[in-house]
């Protein structure tokens, strides 16, 4: 009687590893291996166990012993490829990976493996082929697709990455990966709706993949889409809950919508696990003084910076911080910090202008933030005069404006230059410097008002058109640019205005430069305001100052024509927000920098329904 054959050790470990049972699977193999220690399927079977359960190094040896006993062939070649890449040896990766390539017939792996080493060393030019290599004999594998979207995602070759990650994405629908990497390449080419789609449709496969939902709310960030920014940043933090950067990315977007109290939350957390980090201090103090508790944000910049002195952003915010407190000389003396800090590229590599020299030196004085920062400063062009020869950098919307600026001083154009050099000159000053370079004492910066004019002639002209208007010709301006980053923060939604509409006696003038598209949205709104919108026939800000010149009173958010008015000395009511700038502090409805100015502040964050009240009232009482 024949007794049935027994399955030798290796079958049954084959067995057990296609089952899924590893540990028995490596236990058999070593059996296998124990009968016949060079048996090289049972080293290359043994070594993807290894390989496959994360102890490469343990691989290497075993696989390295079973390509001496097969050096031809693909599939022992293509592992220890695999294995030397895991191991951290990536030029033993590439040969080993070349000679299963060559060798692999209608395999498509080792070219797939190939390419991924070679990638790895950014020889992208060779992964390119042998990804193509690949897909020649498995075009429908999402995976090759996408990973050769990477080599040319790093290459910034956005248009082939997209066209491959779409193919990734087309052969398998369900990697919220696929999707991922789509989304980050149409960001690259710049196609915002594109990339919304695709990130959007990653996070719903993936609604817990942290690292999917923080690019989703960045991006959105970006966008000034700050309610779907929290929402997917919140989604991060529930995902890696123990993560400081994630909960200080949400709290930035919480602190733009004016969420302080959950912001400072989510702050103070990462403050108590973090007690010792400076930018984690600096970020919590600047929340804490968009509050207006300044001295409290100071404490928490100078422990910040006695932790890490010099900190820039530690150093930026104390300085934003004083000059809100208006102890402006010393808050300007460090401003210059904030090139390093916020990461700006200074416009001109000429040294700095620090007050020295003779009516013989030569100073460029230039713009180096907006408008309106260049017209609240522009004031102290006069004194940089008597110091030095000053050549004023204009920029085109201010130069008629300027030209009723008081001082010795010769007027620039930037299109007059062709290279960032511009005139001869021995030094340069950025407007928001001059204050720290001539050093002036606190009455001296904000002195001098009015320091610019309308023009007589452009006045006389607005008002003969607002003679035909009835009652007080009152000017509106709801909207800055909305480029500014925190734009949302200041500007008004157009219908915030409506309560102003029943005021008696009263005809509005829209002075808001591309207005129309509001008015246009909104027209019932623009109807019973009767806004009369000339905003069409403002070129510049020398027209602007001449209707303000001719209303009664302009009422505006914080931008350059508020500040026009004031550098005029006409009457100008302003919308302050909690989180100020540091022009106008956190108190009071005055303002040293412009004497004709009265503001009318926010007492809830992002709320401007009590503010118009306010305005309302006033306007009403005359």
């Amino acid at each position: 009687m024949n007794r049935p054959l027994r399955p030798r050790p290796l079958d049954l470990a084959r067995e057990r590893h296609a089952a899924g049972d590893a540990a028995g699977a490596e236990t058999l193999y070593r059996a296998a291996l124990a009968l016949r220690a060079d048996d090289p399927e049972a080293l290359r079977l043994l070594a993807m166990l290894l390989h496959e359960t994360g102890r490469d190094q343990a691989a290497r040896p075993l696989i390295a012993r079973a390509a001496a006993l097969r050096p031809a062939d693909s599939a022992t070649l293509d592992l220890l490829g695999v294995v030397l890449r895991a191991c951290g040896e990536p030029e033993a990766a590439v040969i080993a990976l070349g000679k299963a390539a060559a060798l692999a017939g209608d395999d498509f792996a080792p070219h797939f493996n190939l390419g991924n080493a070679l990638h790895a060393l950014r020889r992208d030019d060779e992964a390119t082929l042998a990804y193509r290599a690949a897909l020649r004999l498995a075009p429908d594998r999402a995976q090759i697709w996408n990973n050769l979207g990477d080599v040319h995602f790093a290459d910034g070759a956005a248009s082939a990455a997209i066209l491959c990650y779409r193919a990734a994405t087309r052969l398998d629908p369900a990697a919220a990966q696929y999707h991922f990497n789509l989304a980050q390449t149409h960001r690259l080419a710049g196609d915002k709706p594109a990339a919304v789609a695709a990130y959007d449709r990653a996070a719903a496969l993936a609604p817990d993949n942290a690292v999917i939902r923080h690019h989703q709310g960045q991006f959105h960030k970006e966008l000034g889409n700050l309610d779907a920014a929290v929402l997917a940043l919140v989604a991060a933090v529930r995902a890696q809950p123990e993560d400081a950067g994630l909960k200080n990315d949400l709290a930035g977007v919480l602190q733009n919508l004016g969420r302080f109290d959950e912001a400072e939350t989510l702050l103070r957390e990462v403050a108590a696990a973090n007690p010792d980090a400076p930018a984690v201090l600096s970020n919590l103090g600047q929340l804490i003084a968009d509050t207006g508790r300044l001295t409290e944000a100071d404490s928490l910049y100078r422990r910040a910076l006695e932790i890490a002195p010099g900190f820039p952003g530690a150093r930026y915010n104390l300085c934003m911080s004083l000059l809100a407190q208006g102890r402006w000389r010393a808050g300007f003396a460090d401003y210059h910090v904030r090139w390093e800090a916020l990461g700006w590229a200074p416009r001109f590599a000429t040294p700095p202008w620090q007050g020295e020299g003779t009516k013989a030196t030569r100073v460029l004085v230039h713009e180096d933030q907006g408008l309106g920062d260049f017209v609240n400063l522009c004031r102290l062009v006069s004194a940089a005069s008597q110091r030095a020869r000053v050549l004023l950098q204009v920029p085109r919307p201010l130069r008629r404006l300027m030209l009723t600026l008081a001082g010795d001083f010769e007027t620039i154009h930037p299109e007059d230059y062709k290279d960032r050099t511009g005139p001869d000159y021995d030094y340069q000053c950025p407007m928001m410097d001059l204050p720290a370079a001539l050093g002036l004492p606190d009455d001296a910066l904000t002195a001098g008002v009015p320091y610019l004019a309308a023009d007589p002639a452009l006045t006389a002209a607005w008002r003969e058109r607002l003679a035909a208007l009835p009652g007080r010709k009152i000017g509106l301006v709801w909207a800055g640019n909305p480029d500014y980053p925190n734009d949302r923060a200041r500007s008004l939604p157009f219908d915030t205005l409506l309560p102003l509409a029943d005021v008696p006696g009263v005809t509005f003038i829209s002075l808001q430069k591309g207005g129309a598209p509001w008015t246009r949205r909104d027209p019932a709104s623009a109807r019973r305001l009767g806004l009369v919108d000339w905003s069409d026939d403002l070129a510049d800000f020398a027209d602007t100052a001449a209707l303000i010149a001719a209303l009664d009173l302009l009422i505006s958010v914080d931008t350059s024509v508020a500040h026009v008015a004031g550098a005029i000395g006409a009457p100008v009511w302003m919308l302050n927000r909690v989180d100020t700038d540091w022009r106008w502090g956190h108190a009071g409805t005055s303002s040293a920098w412009y004497p004709t100015m009265r503001l009318f502040r926010q007492t809830v964050p992002r709320q401007w329904r009590s503010v118009i009240a306010d305005i309302r009232a006033a306007l009403i009482a005359g």
